[in-house]
């Protein structure tokens, strides 16, 4: 069972900063979607059999806007024989979460209902549990860079209309997502083409999947895969299974490294955009503790 909502002060935490004000076309930031405990349910403290509400609050701090149906969240870490009425299977979202925009700050929100729960066993005196939830969602980076489409031959002898040097990634360029591209630079690969590093990374709290394995299927080769999509299609990447402008990729230590490079004609010089869409499951969790006081 769920709630749309458009305001409601909750406990809980954001995952970042949801941006500020920039050159490039987003808001920017590292947020995608946040998951609270909603304050009072469920209640700090109540007594053993007493049937109290179980429900969290999902909200688009990111970029991307997520479908009726894409967010699966989940109770998870209490036990199936001492509580009663708890829903501990994964709950979808039912309506669209917009993201936000560097117009509207506020993205959609959604209150989703894990049951009412109760503790049966047995308790003596008072006990304190911690109960876990867990959110499933798809997310979206989009890149808009600005870069430089230069020759060797006209570094030397021609008239040059951008530099290859410095830092391509500007405020505004990356959308806000929990999965970050925090740098791109180039460098002549050859006298005819362009070479660019660029660089990944998991920059929320949560973990990333491949986007092409369902919440209840997640294995351990499904764990930092990234498809990673490249604009314009001439642009050629170094991805584990060969050279392409799309593969995925598998984040180390929460971050890595793609190269890739472009065939450039030796009397060009221009300013052209590179564009790169990241896309993935992406996992968080909460945690919050009750007190469960004995008849």
């Amino acid at each position: 069972m769920v709630f749309l909502v458009f305001g409601l002060f909750i406990s809980g935490c954001d995952n970042g900063d949801s941006g500020s004000d920039g050159s490039g076309p987003f808001s920017g930031g590292i947020s995608g979607l946040s998951l609270s405990f909603v304050e009072g349910a469920p209640l700090s403290q109540f007594n053993a059999g007493e049937s109290v509400p179980f429900q969290v609050l999902v909200k688009n701090n990111g970029e991307h806007e997520v479908l009726a149906g894409e967010v699966n969240v989940k109770l998870f870490g209490v036990s199936p024989t001492s509580w009663e009425g708890l829903i501990t299977e994964y709950v979808p979202t039912s309506s669209e979460l917009f993201g936000i925009t560097k117009d509207v700050d506020v993205g959609g929100e959604e209150i989703v209902s894990l049951g009412e729960g109760s503790y049966i066993g047995t308790v003596y005196g008072s006990q304190e549990f911690s109960v876990h939830a867990k959110m499933c969602y798809p997310y979206t980076t989009t890149t808009v860079s600005t870069v430089c489409m230069d020759s060797t031959t006209i570094e030397q002898t021609g008239v040059q209309t951008c530099d290859i040097n410095g830092e391509k990634i500007s405020k505004g360029d990356v959308s806000s997502a929990p999965i970050q591209i925090t740098s791109i630079s180039e460098d002549y690969h050859s006298s005819d083409s362009i070479r660019f590093t660029i660089v990944l990374k998991n920059s929320g709290s949560g973990e990333v999947y491949s986007k092409d394995v369902s919440c209840n299927e997640f294995g351990v080769l499904d764990e930092g895969k990234i498809y990673v999509e490249l604009e314009p299609t001439d642009v050629i990447c170094y991805f584990s299974g060969g050279k392409s402008n799309s593969g995925i990729i598998s984040l180390g230590d929460d971050s890595k490294t793609l190269i890739c490079e472009r065939i450039v004609e030796d009397t060009s010089s221009y300013i052209d955009n590179l564009n790169i869409i990241l896309s993935y499951n992406y996992v968080d969790s909460i945690e919050t503790k009750v007190t469960v006081i004995g008849n």
